[in-house]
């Protein structure tokens, strides 16, 4: 299954939603929309590609309108457009997919308005996927469900990194609320309520995605992302997020490289190389390459088929 039409579709509703609204926006605005249709245009469009694969396997005829789909990708392309800028804020990241990051490039309260612009072109996005009231009200119950869950996701994660709760289950917990819900699950819910078919059969095939990525982010941030060298790493290091990453190095470490990573975990002050190197001597990179190999194994098990099969190898890579 060929899904380069999903993108390029997706790709021609966004311009004309930025070219929309920077129409009506103030001259001074502009810059900043510009910037923000970068970074929503940037992305691998996997919540679009979801989408379509539920879409599409549903046996949906190869002659149905792509339209309705594409729009349901958009909408959630846009909506994590939007995260993204919160969560740069709130982590203090200088550069996002090797870019400066909107709060670098203009001031905070601009980066908040660019990021309430873009959720804001949801809601018109959603009203495109179908003509059935009853659809659209089972679309939005979902993408409501999905993002209360993310909020969610997130305020654990905030409170975990005050309270330095670095277990695997806590780690674990904000990777399902933050990303399994709204990344995966919920494109792939609403590709199949679009379709008339039953969205259960995509739980455990998101669940894999979403688990596995996520670890492949926390390898990322630390080693480094090989296809987006440009990007700073060690954000999660000085900032002491709650990661898979930090949680096998605790539970793996001696007594001394566990002392050691309590007093310089989250301290702005500390290279984070030095605290990469204490890391990578507790196993934990190696324990976290075998969750990611483990999520993949499970994601290629239940795909539907290789468009899937090559989403999930794209998104666990690292």
């Amino acid at each position: 299954m060929e899904s380069q039409p999903i993108t390029e579709a997706v790709r021609d509703i966004l311009t004309r939603h930025y070219e929309q609204t920077r129409e009506t926006a103030p001259g001074v605005l502009h810059a900043l929309l510009d910037d923000l249709n970068t970074l929503v245009q940037s992305g691998k469009f996997m919540r679009a590609h979801l989408a379509y694969c539920a879409w599409r396997y549903a046996d949906t005829s190869p002659d149905a309108d792509i339209q309705p789909i594409a729009h349901l990708g958009a909408a959630f392309e846009v909506v994590h457009s939007a995260a993204l800028i919160q969560d740069d804020i709130v982590d203090c990241s200088l550069r996002r997919r090797g870019l400066p990051t909107l709060h670098v490039t203009h001031t905070l309260a601009e980066a908040l308005g660019a990021s309430a612009v873009s959720y804001s072109w949801q809601n018109e996005l959603l009203a495109h996927t179908t003509s059935s009231l009853d659809t659209l009200t089972t679309l939005q119950r979902i993408c409501a469900t999905a993002y209360r869950e993310t909020a969610l996701g997130s305020l654990l994660e905030f409170h975990a990194q005050e309270q330095r709760d670095y277990s695997l289950a806590t780690a674990r917990q904000i990777h399902y609320l933050k990303t399994a819900r709204y990344s995966t699950y919920g494109p792939m819910a609403c590709g199949s309520v679009i379709a008339h078919a039953d969205p259960s059969q995509y739980e455990e095939y998101a669940q894999a995605v979403a688990m596995g990525g996520q670890a492949a982010n926390d390898l990322h941030d630390t080693y480094g992302n090989p296809n987006q060298p440009a990007d700073t790493t060690g954000d999660d290091i000085r900032s002491g997020k709650p990661t898979l990453l930090i949680a096998h190095a605790l539970r793996l470490a001696t007594t001394a490289q566990r002392t050691e990573l309590t007093h310089t975990y989250g301290r702005t002050e500390i290279d984070p190389r030095q605290v990469r190197d204490v890391i990578t001597e507790t196993g934990a990179r190696e324990a976290c390459a075998q969750d990611i190999a483990d999520c993949l194994a499970a994601a290629l098990k239940s795909a539907r088929g290789p468009e899937m099969a090559a989403i999930a190898h794209r998104a666990l890579a690292y």
